[in-house]
């Protein structure tokens, strides 16, 4: 017997996915601020990040942006998986430092598979000088389930502040004037 692949509507699969993103912050003591229904502009919410469980404001590590996309398939992938975001999403974040993407992947029965990209903002300006021309960029993301969503949020706050858009516009520095990383 053929199993037939359940039709979502995209509000339906845009729920299973930023709930599954909110679920697994909320699990791994991040605090996501990710409404649904949301139409913003190329961000649909932040998860906040603190140092502890305590919930002081002294605790208060950084706010990182997000994009929550879901997507309907009969068979999860591996590892990794491709996904095709529009330029003027890359731009976007690349105007605010960066984003994580987040592409959450749900079967027929709504089972979810949580995959993330860190878009910094040194990788972005290279996307965006080397395919700005197009309309569509294709990303490899990696399966959340290698780490946790605690670790992807505090490494990009962590590498957001070592790229400042105003040392990444204006490069002072490049890559063969250092001898080692």
């Amino acid at each position: 017997m053929v199993k037939k692949m359940a039709t979502f509507s995209n509000s339906q699969l845009e729920m299973f996915a930023v709930n599954a993103v909110k679920t697994a912050a909320t699990l791994d003591s991040l605090t996501p601020e990710i409404p649904t229904g949301d139409k913003g502009i190329s961000f649909d919410g932040h998860i906040d990040v603190m140092q502890n469980t305590s919930e002081k404001r002294s605790a208060f590590l950084g706010k990182v942006p997000v994009q929550v996309k879901g997507t309907n398939v009969k068979h999860f992938s591996g590892l990794k998986r491709s996904f095709s975001l529009e330029l003027d999403h890359y731009r976007n974040f690349y105007k605010t430092s960066g984003a994580i993407l987040f592409v959450v992947e749900i079967d027929n029965l709504a089972n979810t598979k949580i995959f993330y990209k860190q878009l910094l903002p040194v990788k972005l300006k290279s996307l965006i000088n080397q395919y700005g021309h197009q309309q569509k960029r294709q990303i490899t993301l990696r399966a959340l389930s290698e780490t946790t969503i605690r670790n992807v949020c505090s490494g990009f706050l962590t590498e957001s502040r070592k790229q400042p858009i105003n040392v990444v516009d204006h490069s002072p520095f490049k890559k063969q004037d250092f001898t080692s990383f």
